[in-house]
Order: C-alpha cells, then sequence, then structure tokens
C-alpha cells in the first residue's frame, strides 16, 4: 500500500499509536504523547528501513519501550 504523505501514513497507524500511549500512560508516563512515538520510530527505527509494511510499522509501534521513546523526548 502507498500513501501519498507523511500525515497520511501517521492518520492510518493511528490507532497502534493511541494503543500505545495508552498502555504507557497506564506504566505512569502521562507526558509522552502519540506525536512523541511517531517521532522516535520515525527517527530511530524507520529511518534507514526500506519497504516496510504497515503491519511491520504498526508491530513496532506496539512493541516500542516507553524507556527508549522518554529518552528520545525533546524537551
Amino acid at each position: 500500500m502507498k500513501f501519498k504523505s507523511t500525515e497520511e501514513l501517521f492518520v492510518r497507524l493511528k490507532p497502534a499509536l493511541v494503543a500505545k500511549q495508552e498502555e504507557i500512560r497506564r506504566k505512569g508516563y502521562f507526558y509522552i504523547k502519540i506525536e512523541d512515538i511517531w517521532h522516535y520510530l520515525a527517527e530511530e527505527k524507520w529511518k534507514k528501513a526500506i519497504g516496510l509494511t504497515l503491519d511491520e510499522m504498526a508491530n513496532d509501534i506496539l512493541m516500542a519501550e516507553e524507556d527508549e521513546i522518554y529518552k528520545n523526548l525533546k524537551f
């Protein structure tokens, strides 16, 4: 599946991002936003990846570690 923009891809992956944010909030990280999760993965995991599928990206979102996301937050 091809996407015309990163915004379109973000919207398509938003349910996984929201689910991850809810999981993170249950662990006490109330300040991490879905955009933080997105930026962490885009910069750290997907930047050099080629041919990722939507399923792989959703899995990366759900498996992302909150400690790693926190370390990459830009305050």
